[in-house]
């Protein structure tokens, strides 16, 4: 079974501009939407990737069913050098 939705954004990504544009195409001939994530493990980097979704309300069940229906729109940039050296800083 196909998923719901593609992750095509996702800041972390090291190669980010073979990813997503590999994300991005593979979403397309699917025909699936396509979502946006920061995969952030730091404050620096929460929301430089984000998915913006139109939906009738905040439920749960209305957000779910406007990204299965394709009401979203991915944005964002990968993470700097400078984000990536404080997120390895950071580990425990």
């Amino acid at each position: 079974t196909m998923p719901d939705a593609i992750e095509v954004i996702n800041s972390a990504s090291i190669l980010h501009s073979v990813t997503w544009k590999r994300a991005r195409t593979f979403a397309e001939e699917k025909q699936l939407p396509q979502t946006a994530g920061s995969d952030s493990h730091i404050p620096e980097t929460i929301g430089k990737a984000f998915t913006t979704i139109e939906c009738e309300s905040k439920t749960i069940a209305s957000v779910l069913d406007a990204i299965r229906n394709g009401a979203t729109t991915p944005d964002g940039q990968a993470y700097s050098l400078g984000d990536r050296l404080r997120k390895l800083a950071r580990r425990d």
